[in-house]
């Protein structure tokens, strides 16, 4: 009979070899306990194997298994599931088995949890924020279409902070619903986290969980238990990249302001056939169009003409009194186009699908990635040049600067003095990245927010300020 009074250390499916393979010469009960040898470890150990739902294990077969192994001490923080393990009587080698899930949390890897979140698109633990869309949810939201996001920041005592949060898509307020959190410090996991109860029961519902209620959720405080929260969590979007990311790395530039730069720097010359498109969109609505971009989107569902013109103005020229596109002057640019390159000819390339025509400011992505140019060493300088201030951090984010005080009041007690005075010295650091000399002081704008702000009226994230 099974000794349940037994706590195993792992959860494993073995294979026993046949007597032909090398084998044991007869059938195995529960409750055998050969040696386990793991690959990466000379040492090896006695384990105590409990069947699940069998009592005797033919050769050949498989079997679902609970092990406690004699000496676990030998193997702390150096087993993950899906890890590949041996059993053996002396020598000989009678089975092989794989992990599927790890009950003593002592023995669990320390960075599989850093692993499971490299797995998902998460490669920045400085600060990074993704977003999945996950359709629709049965442990949540099975009415509306769901994403998830997840959060990792480093705080200023050098914890990193993980968070999740779920909600409806079509929410834009806030991130959401946090449905779990855990802090962790260089690579080593702390014991505990803050969970929404109902996601534990919906997506673990024959774990026996231990909460404490807290003021914001409930604590866990058994890592793996919790740990093993997360990899349910994870194994929503596993296959799923995210559809927003924003990370602490500089922006990689757009290959649309790649290819006008070269344009404006005499690299790239425009074709004949471009330079005809151009020179009729800049008579026919007087805008000035520095280039013509041609890709596809929507896995090449739509074949667009990116018209880009010099100032954000010149794009809202190009709109209809309901802020659309004008369709009218859709229709006639992409008409002009299969004039100029020959209807046949844009069949026969396989491009005449769906036109779609847009426009894009160089102005504005000028400003943008002239923004992410900005270092961390330029922010600090600044915030010590106005340490009477008191700045908590200089945020930028889609071509906005945005200095942030650690309290709203602050923000009321600024002065226009100092105000002008900032704007001046952040313009001045800008301007070094300025290579077109689009920007001017007259152009040049900063903004202002609190981290109290942030924390109460976002969520503790300024992603949400755009949301």
């Amino acid at each position: 009979m099974k000794n349940r009074e037994i706590t195993p250390d792992f959860i494993a499916q073995v294979t026993y070899k046949t007597s032909e393979e090398g084998g044991r010469k007869t059938p195995a009960s529960s409750g055998y306990r050969p040696q386990v040898k793991f690959t990466f470890s000379e040492y090896m150990t006695s384990g105590t194997q409990l069947f699940i739902d069998k009592e005797i294990v033919c050769l050949g077969e498989k079997v679902k298994v609970e092990i406690t192994i004699l000496s676990p001490q030998l193997f702390e923080n150096q087993l993950e599931i899906g890890m590949d393990f041996e059993l053996r009587e002396g020598a000989i080698i009678v089975a092989t088995g794989i992990i599927l899930d790890i009950l003593n949390g002592k023995l669990v890897k320390e960075a599989t949890l850093l692993e499971k979140l490299e797995s998902i698109g998460i490669d920045d633990f400085k600060y990074c924020i993704c977003q999945y869309d996950v359709g629709f949810i049965p442990c949540w939201n099975e009415e509306e279409e769901n994403i998830i996001i997840v959060v990792i920041r480093e705080n200023e005592k050098g914890f990193h902070e993980l968070e999740v949060f779920f909600t409806d898509m079509y929410e834009e307020e806030t991130l959401g619903e946090k449905v779990f959190e855990m802090n962790f410090l260089d690579k080593k996991i702390n014991a505990s986290a803050i969970v929404n109860k109902s996601i534990c029961d919906e997506l673990m519902p024959d774990q026996d969980f231990k909460f404490s209620k807290k003021k914001n959720g409930y604590l866990i405080e058994d890592f793996h238990i919790a740990s093993k929260l997360f990899f349910r969590i994870v194994d929503l979007i596993i296959d799923k990249k995210p559809s927003f990311k924003l990370d602490s790395t500089p922006t990689q530039e757009d290959p649309v302001y790649t290819e006008i730069k070269k344009v404006l720097r005499g690299e790239l010359i425009i074709d004949t056939l471009k330079k005809e498109l151009i020179n009729w969109i800049h008579n026919r609505f007087k805008i000035e169009v520095l280039h013509i971009v041609y890709d596809t989107i929507h896995d090449g569902e739509l074949y667009r003409i990116n018209v880009i013109v010099k100032t954000r103005d010149e794009v809202e020229s190009m709109h209809s009194s309901d802020f659309n596109y004008n369709k009218n002057y859709q229709e006639e640019i992409e008409n002009a186009y299969v004039n100029i390159y020959g209807k046949e000819n844009v069949m026969n390339t396989g491009l005449y699908r769906r036109l779609f025509v847009c426009y894009t400011s160089f102005h504005d992505l000028h400003v943008q990635y002239n923004t992410q140019c900005i270092t961390n060493e330029e922010v600090r300088e600044i915030i010590n040049h106005f340490s009477d201030i008191e700045i908590w951090n200089i945020l930028h984010f889609y071509g906005g600067i945005f200095v942030c005080l650690y309290t709203q009041e602050q923000v009321k007690n600024l002065d226009a003095d100092t105000i002008e005075k900032l704007k001046k010295h952040i313009y001045s650091v800008e301007k070094k990245y300025d290579e077109f000399d689009k920007l001017t002081e007259e152009n040049f704008s900063i903004n202002f927010i609190s981290k109290e702000t942030i924390d109460n009226d976002y969520n503790g994230h300024f992603i949400n300020f755009f949301r």
